[in-house]
């Protein structure tokens, strides 16, 4: 799960993360829709755009994508 506020550094964490832990599921919580776009090809299962409601919803999915 990738929820932190620098709409560019998700991309670099996603590589690393899919580099090292290839089976696992990557959750991000995204800026705007050029950012998902970007995120689409880089493989990313789960994205959702940044908000209050937004957080909430990511919460509860993470455990459901492991569970």
């Amino acid at each position: 799960m990738i929820c932190i506020n620098d709409p560019k550094a998700p991309r670099h964490i996603v590589e690393l993360a899919q580099h090292e832990f290839p089976q696992a599921k990557i959750l991000v919580q995204i800026y705007d829709r050029g950012h998902a776009v970007e995120l689409i090809p880089a493989g990313v299962e789960y994205q959702i755009r940044e908000t209050v409601e937004s957080t909430y919803l990511m919460g509860a999915e993470g455990p459901a994508s492991f569970g």
